[in-house]
């Protein structure tokens, strides 16, 4: 499972680099099984959210989380 990382002090650098991401991989009739976004989680539901992506068969998944430290 690849990992891309976006981080510097341009935030529209960041969040152009995302959306391109996202639109490249997520097809649209998937995209409620395909993207996630999650703010400031604690380990346990990253954790979680990176064990579900079995449920999507096969789709591409992309996993936003913001504000983790």
């Amino acid at each position: 499972m690849p990992i891309h990382l976006f981080y510097g002090d341009e935030a529209y650098l960041r969040q152009r680099a995302l959306e391109k991401v996202k639109t490249t991989l997520i097809d649209p009739a998937f995209a409620t099984l395909s993207y996630q976004r999650l703010e400031a989680p604690a380990i346990q539901p990253l954790l979680e959210a990176l064990s579900a992506t079995y449920l999507c068969f096969g789709c591409n998944i992309v996993i936003e989380v913001r504000g983790f430290s």
